[in-house]
């Protein structure tokens, strides 16, 4: 977990800048897929008592992101 919060789309679409590509990532609503069990509206995962226990926040997602893709040789 990092900071801040985002969609499963913006992450992809993300992931896609980052990686210098161009295709369009169409947006799907978890209604749309079809899943067996209902999925909340909206769900974020809290790091707020990790900052208050640590005193330091999470790095953010962007952050993270990159240096896993850079890590991993995708850049």
């Amino acid at each position: 977990a990092n900071q801040h919060s985002l969609t499963w789309h913006f992450f992809a679409t993300a992931i896609r800048d980052l990686l210098g590509q161009r295709k369009p990532i169409a947006a799907v609503s978890s209604a749309e897929l079809g899943r067996p069990a209902p999925r909340p509206v909206w769900s974020v995962f809290d790091t707020s008592a990790f900052d208050t226990v640590v005193g330091t926040p999470l790095p953010s997602w962007e952050d993270a992101l990159e240096r896993y893709l850079t890590r991993e040789g995708w850049r």
